[in-house]
């Protein structure tokens, strides 16, 4: 479980991966959820996006790992939370909580501000505009609605009512399980200071060199606002790492399934050594024919063909 006193280290499960590279099966990703536990990871995190990047439903693979763990910290990261019913999302929630036995982490976020995101709400069937609104009401209502379990509930905001409603069951963890919100944008990191949340961000997006600017702006926020000094465990930072036995299994392996497209500034050891991240794209390695979803496009390189989705590009100062 996650230790709000100590550095932890947590392991996002591939669903993403397992699906964009046609091994979707569930029952490999939870054996997987299983291994991080025995390995002495503090949690495990599951990540979300029914269309725009299409994977495994986040809540119902942490319940299928709460069923098959027993101490590890079962995290979303991040769940699109303006996707969802907040009573709903209160309800499986506080259920899985109960399923886990007190060991959920609620990352919540707004969707990064991409077209493919534009499109994935468009989809569902909710507003793209408003969607950090959205977002924000979400959080109001699910605590408001947690913070008294059994008893009815009303809740007016700009995009949701809630008239007098009650959630049962009622989570484990009290007054509500760990709210954790994504801050990948100029803006969020001093939002969420002033809003007192701690913070989940993802070095693809965020650049250490940026990290070094918006987290002191965060912490200010924060402290400005009269929120406690919640130590190191203010920021949860997801980072690609590429583990190999030799020194030759960046080449070899970026140039098999996984082949990422960089700035001409160097290599991804070079731009990771330099602080920055400078990812423009990535290709994955696919057959020819295959179904290229909304947002993407597929290439031939070296005779292979692959498909090409276009990645968010850190500041490179």
């Amino acid at each position: 479980m996650l230790d709000p006193d100590a550095l932890s280290f947590g392991y996002l499960l591939p669903t993403r991966d397992a699906v964009t590279l046609a091994r979707p099966d569930a029952e490999p990703l939870l054996a997987l959820g299983e291994q991080a536990e025995a390995l002495g990871f503090d949690a495990v995190w599951v990540g979300d996006s029914p269309h725009a990047r299409p994977r495994h439903d986040a809540l119902l693979m942490l319940a299928a790992l709460a069923a098959r763990t027993q101490r590890v910290g079962l995290a979303s990261g991040v769940l699109l939370a303006a996707l969802r019913s907040p009573l709903l999302l209160a309800q499986a929630a506080a259920t899985l909580d109960q399923i886990a036995a007190g060991r959920l982490v609620l990352g919540l976020g707004a969707g990064f501000p991409l077209p493919a995101t534009e499109n994935e709400f468009r989809v569902v069937g909710v507003p793209y505009a408003g969607r950090v609104g959205r977002l924000a009401e979400t959080i109001a209502a699910l605590r408001a609605l947690w913070q008294a379990p059994g008893a009815p509930v009303s809740f007016s905001g700009r995009f949701y009512k809630i008239d007098n409603v009650a959630v049962v069951p009622k989570p484990v963890q009290r007054p509500h399980p760990p709210i954790r919100i994504a801050a990948n944008s100029d803006d969020t990191f001093e939002l969420m200071g002033r809003e007192g949340y701690p913070i989940f961000a993802a070095s693809q997006v965020n650049s250490f060199n940026r990290l070094r600017k918006f987290l002191p702006a965060y912490r200010a926020a924060r402290k400005a606002a009269g929120h406690p000094d919640n130590g190191g465990e203010d920021l949860s930072l997801l980072m690609p790492l590429y583990v190999g036995e030799n020194k030759e299994f960046e080449r070899q392996y970026l140039a098999g399934e996984l082949e990422l497209e960089f700035n001409p500034q160097g290599t991804l050891a070079e731009r990771c050594r330099a602080g920055g991240a400078g990812i423009l794209g990535f290709f994955t390695r696919t057959g020819a024919g295959t179904l290229v979803a909304e947002g993407k496009e597929q290439r031939v390189v070296n005779g292979e063909t692959y498909v090409f989705e276009t990645g968010l590009v850190a500041d490179l100062a």
